[in-house]
């Protein structure tokens, strides 16, 4: 803006003075303060799951809607820059990012979590227009904690396909007090363009989506990205586990796909066979476990083991210290959708945040193990 304004009084002037246009870009700067100072962003409180049900979820485009614009470089671009500047916490950061974000049809709202749970949260999220959800982007809600106690992401990318995967993606963002929660806009059949035979809109496996976007600003070396999906049991599955899971690090064995890097994986698999959920959702008489690592229990269909997904590939793109920082829990719908429990009861509650439990409970022991293993290797070195 200043410079448009700069140009424009330089052509009208001519030879101005110097001294002159010292001081009409000093007034600019404190004019922007002043504006900035002034804009307020929106508030509200209350209970993010809450809040997730009634509106976020509310707002996700549907199947075959055609409700997804496919992200131009600019838009990328941009959006890229209002993350980095939410990120660095500071007000005058966030206002700026908040006049961003309506460049591009986004709010910011100032999100206070009461109690227990209490906290800030700032959700970037699309202005929905009231009259027609048909001008919508479809690119999806993002929450960033404020303050957080876990260098924990949370993704969710596929809530409406996976049913109740992103009710508990919420609950684990609060719960575990993570940094972050990304949430999809849209239904991964919403658009019917595709690219290399994948739906535009299916942020699981296109690299050019808003979802992407911010995964790949948001990780570092410090954050552990846990990614909640579901999957059915079909006929080929009756013996799967309820919980799959993988980090989409792989080898191979032959033409057989493997798991590498699995310490956090076996932990957290561990720690889910001990629960004893609240609903029978296990063939006790098969011996069926609640959690395995795919290629265990005959789990060995490729969909399972996460190389193809974006998010996972980015991860395995990084420095070695990355490893083990992503992993992705496939939940069975008997656990997300409990027989003879209606979708709207709070009882289903219960097995979620078993789940919850145990991946806070192994994330701290995968911690403890790898600063263990950091004091060895650090004695090693000195003797």
């Amino acid at each position: 803006m200043y410079k448009c304004v700069l140009n424009f009084f330089i052509k009208m002037l001519g030879n101005v003075k110097k001294s002159f246009l010292i001081f009409f870009i000093l007034f600019l700067e404190f004019f922007t303060i002043e504006f900035l100072s002034g804009l307020e962003i929106n508030t509200l409180e209350g209970d993010i799951t809450e809040y997730y049900i009634e509106t976020l979820y509310n707002e996700i485009s549907s199947r075959g809607s055609g409700i997804y614009n496919y992200p131009e470089e600019s838009d990328i671009k941009i959006f890229a820059e209002i993350i980095e500047l939410i990120k660095s916490g500071n007000d005058q950061s966030i206002l700026t990012a908040s006049i961003r974000a309506q460049d591009l049809g986004y709010e910011i709202i100032k999100f206070h979590q009461k109690r227990p749970n209490d906290n800030i949260y700032f959700i970037l999220k699309e202005k929905v227009p009231k009259e027609s959800k048909k001008n919508k982007k479809g690119w999806g809600s993002y929450i960033i904690n404020y303050n957080p106690e876990n260098d924990i992401i949370i993704e969710s990318p596929y809530p409406l396909n996976h049913i109740n995967t992103g009710l508990i993606s919420v609950i684990a963002f609060k719960e575990l007090k993570a940094k972050a929660l990304l949430l999809p806009g849209a239904h991964r059949f919403s658009s019917s363009e595709r690219r290399n035979g994948i739906p535009v809109s299916d942020v699981g496996f296109t690299e050019r989506s808003i979802f992407n976007t911010v995964h790949q600003i948001l990780t570092d070396s410090e954050n552990i990205v846990i990614q909640i999906q579901g999957y059915s049991k079909m006929t080929n599955r009756e013996n799967y586990p309820p919980i799959i899971l993988t980090n989409s690090f792989i080898d191979y064995d032959g033409d057989n796909i493997i798991l590498k890097n699995t310490e956090l994986l076996n932990i957290l698999k561990r720690n889910i066979n001990d629960l004893s959920f609240e609903f029978p959702i296990t063939n006790e008489q098969n011996d069926i476990p609640n959690a395995c690592l795919y290629g265990e229990n005959g789990v060995s269909e490729v969909t399972f083991c996460g190389k193809d997904n974006v998010q996972g590939k980015y991860i395995r793109s990084l420095p070695e210290e990355f490893e083990n920082y992503f992993t992705i829990i496939f939940i069975d719908s008997g656990i997300r959708l409990p027989a003879g429990v209606g979708i709207n009861d709070k009882k289903r509650y219960s097995n979620f945040l078993k789940i919850i439990d145990s991946i806070e409970k192994s994330l701290k022991s995968f911690k403890t193990n790898r600063i263990e293993a950091a004091e060895i290797t650090s004695e090693e070195t000195k003797n």
